[in-house]
């Protein structure tokens, strides 16, 4: 992970095979993809009859793409459900910063169903698969 000025964490993934730049947000309840990295990224989805709120965004309307295989340090997860939505909000408060954009945040959902542990001191994710 690298820490950004603003004490964002970010990490590079794979998203379906393709290089992608997460921003780590424990306070989101949900993985999201910005929208417009949707075809690079090879996401299908439906959109959702719920809406999404933000910090400092609410009402958000969002779609869901099932089956998208998401890899985080050699660790792969296949078959995840990841939220689909604009995050123009986003990126245009990181680039109030001079932060290059962002293609989405990971979230709770990943976080906890893998176990994750944050140390903040060495910039590292350690996470797993629960055994039960």
């Amino acid at each position: 992970m690298e820490k950004e000025i603003t004490g964002h964490l970010v990490l590079m993934t794979n998203i379906n095979g393709i290089k992608s730049r997460l921003i780590l947000d424990t306070g989101a309840t949900n993985t999201a993809i910005d929208i417009k990295k949707q075809q690079e990224l090879k996401l299908n989805s439906e959109l959702s009859n719920e809406v999404a709120t933000g910090a400092g965004k609410t009402d958000i309307p969002f779609e869901k793409a099932q089956d998208v295989k998401l890899e985080i340090n050699g660790l792969t997860f296949n078959k995840k459900e990841l939220y689909i939505m604009n995050l123009d909000y986003v990126n245009s408060a990181l680039s109030d910063y001079g932060i290059d954009k962002i293609d989405g945040i990971l979230g709770a959902d990943i976080l906890t169903e893998f176990n994750a542990i944050i140390d903040y001191t060495n910039l590292t994710i350690y996470m797993k698969k629960s055994v039960d």
